[in-house]
């Protein structure tokens, strides 16, 4: 008999251990409707996932890993992907809603 895991544990190990896989993983087990789950970026950027806003759910991402991350994924120097997130990423997250992610300056990565 499979145990469901609480909703509680779940949030708790996605603030701990953030990771694509991870939050993913941890969505379906919180069973919340694709209407309401937050907004990923991108499967390339799960490296800059720092954590999960507790409230409500929201991801919370690294500015600068998001960069390295871009830097890494398409072989671009760092101007060239900080121009693609400033551009591209960072100006869409106004028209995201209320599960648009969240963007932190500043963070140094623990891992």
């Amino acid at each position: 008999m499979a145990v469901k895991k609480s909703k509680t544990s779940a949030k708790k190990r996605v603030a701990e251990h953030p990771n694509y896989a991870e939050v993913l993983e941890v969505l379906d087990e919180l069973d919340i409707p694709d209407n309401e789950r937050p907004i990923v970026l991108s499967p390339e950027l799960d490296s800059a996932i720092v954590g999960i806003e507790h409230d409500t759910m929201r991801l919370v991402y690294d500015y600068e890993g998001i960069v390295k991350a871009f830097m890494k994924a398409n072989k671009w120097d760092y101007e060239t992907a900080l121009e693609w997130t400033d551009y591209n990423t960072m100006r869409a997250i106004p028209y995201m809603g209320d599960r648009a992610p969240i963007i932190i300056r500043g963070v140094r990565s623990c891992r």
